[in-house]
């Protein structure tokens, strides 16, 4: 249910939050300047003060970088938040009291969170005490995951027994309905007369919403069974969507906009950004069990300006990072792309060479087109034909298709120009020509690489070659429900 504040409310929050002393309370310096007051701008790095404050009118302006607003957008810049977040925070730093409309599932809502919060402490007192994680104590040591770090992301272990919880449940007054209602003991699949327990036998991590509140779970395996799946997720209920979550944001967003450029990192697996924050690059975050949408752009834009995508350096790796960066330059946002080793990812970088070496990554990372010329020119076995010319130009065209900033469009245009060795007006005219096609609904997608030339078999067969007469099956141990799998 949407959550409005009513615009009343708003101005009387204005009107009792001084701005000036709102900014200087975020650790800025604020000096008068006739009847306004002047400050470094905190959103980009600056020597001589341009950021003006105008208190009687309740608006800042910066006239370096061009940011202005109130006291709600300054609020949800310095902190990532929405502009209900700032509003609430606002009104009871100011005694403005906001009356919320009623919510018919408030109730099972307010208990969810209750109940993640206690599991995700059961977890992790499982983990510490339990005779039975031992095989999760010793999987964290190999991967180097030390105490702290586990304690810092509440990293747990699930009992393999559904008793077990069942037990717990009944021990802190959960209900049967509300462990199905939360995904952890399933009422709907029982094996031998006992409910299904989801996460049984699992080393896991929790999941925080943007207030840091425990909301899910990931499950990880802790045997080589390869007829289970590796990890499993909570599904979707009240309190968790998986195109609202970022893993880690809780405690990435305040380092973020305190960050040179306001600039995120952006991983693929939880271990990974565990690892960064681990190593002191505390601004990275992950998407929860799915690819990066345009959900999590706009999530991720609340509080960063600017990205580094970090992925493997694998041909998956480097497509999600094209398609990824594709949809933050849709959400105007400058995206770069960190290249790590071969056979390398952010967590095993860390972890074998050290923040050093992963530091050189960040700091040689590409623009999104410039990274993607260079992958896919390496792709062509004859990267200087015109054809393979041809496709890759249509691909980073229509890329840059979805980015509505001429400015930054035409910067990596022109960049792309100069990688092609082709000059930025033919570039230019294409450009208008599949702009065009995509307008009129009759988008192609760039024509596929060739395959290449085979000769002709000395004889052809006399008969056609039939289908088998038995069908292909799924490799063993298959399971392809939805909620098992990132």
């Amino acid at each position: 249910m949407a959550f409005s504040i009513p615009e009343n409310i708003l101005e009387e929050i204005k009107a009792r939050v001084d701005l000036a002393d709102l900014i200087s309370s975020y650790g800025i310096t604020v000096r008068r300047a006739g009847a306004d007051y002047k400050a470094c701008c905190p959103f980009h790095h600056e020597k001589t003060p341009s950021f003006v404050i105008h208190p009687d009118k309740g608006f800042y302006h910066c006239f370096g970088c061009g940011e202005s607003g109130n006291v709600f957008k300054f609020v949800m810049k310095q902190e990532g938040l929405t502009f209900i977040e700032a509003a609430k925070k606002l009104a009871q730093q100011c005694g403005v009291t906001i009356e919320e409309k009623e919510d018919p599932q408030a109730g099972l809502r307010t208990r969810l969170y209750a109940l993640h919060a206690e599991l995700a402490a059961f977890f992790r007192r499982c983990l510490l005490q339990a005779k039975e994680a031992e095989p999760a104590r010793q999987y964290l040591m190999s991967r180097m995951l030390n105490p702290e770090v586990a304690e810092r992301f509440c990293i747990g272990y699930a009992p393999l027994s559904p008793e077990a919880l069942v037990t717990w449940a009944k021990k802190y007054k959960f209900s049967a309905d509300e462990m199905d209602a939360a995904g952890v003991l399933l009422k709907s699949k029982y094996e031998n007369g006992r409910p299904y327990n989801r996460f049984g036998g699992r080393l896991m991590f929790t999941i925080r919403d943007r207030a840091g509140r425990p909301v899910a779970f990931s499950g990880r395996i802790l045997t080589n069974d390869k007829k289970v799946a590796k990890y499993v997720n909570s599904p979707e209920t009240l309190i968790f969507h998986k195109s609202n979550i970022l893993f880690a944001l809780d405690q990435a967003a305040p380092n973020i906009v305190k960050a040179p450029r306001r600039e995120a990192i952006v991983c693929e697996g939880q271990i990974d950004v565990i690892r960064c924050h681990a190593n002191g690059f505390n601004t990275a975050v992950a998407s929860q069990g799915t690819s990066f949408t345009a959900e999590h752009v706009q999530i991720l834009k609340k509080c960063a300006d600017s990205v580094i995508l970090v992925f493997d350096a694998d041909g998956a790796g480097q497509k999600a990072a094209i398609r990824t960066g594709g949809e933050f330059l849709a959400a105007e946002v400058p995206v770069r792309v960190a290249t790590l080793p071969p056979g390398e990812d952010p967590d095993s970088l860390l972890r074998d060479k050290g923040a050093k070496a992963f530091q050189d990554c960040l700091d040689n990372a590409e623009s999104i087109t410039h990274f993607q010329v260079r992958t896919l020119r390496a792709k062509e076995e004859h990267p200087e034909t015109i054809d393979a010319m041809a496709r890759v130009s249509r691909a980073v065209l229509e890329t840059l298709a979805a980015c509505p900033s001429a400015i930054l469009r035409a910067s990596l245009m022109n960049e792309a120009a100069k990688m092609l060795e082709v000059p930025l007006s033919a570039l230019e005219e294409d450009f208008a020509k599949v702009k065009a096609q995509k307008a009129a609904g009759g988008f192609k997608p760039a024509p596929a690489k060739p395959a290449p030339a085979q000769s002709a078999p000395a004889v052809k067969p006399t008969t056609p070659v039939s289908a088998p007469s038995t069908p292909v099956s799924a490799p063993s141990g298959f399971d392809d429900r939805p909620e098992d799998f990132y």
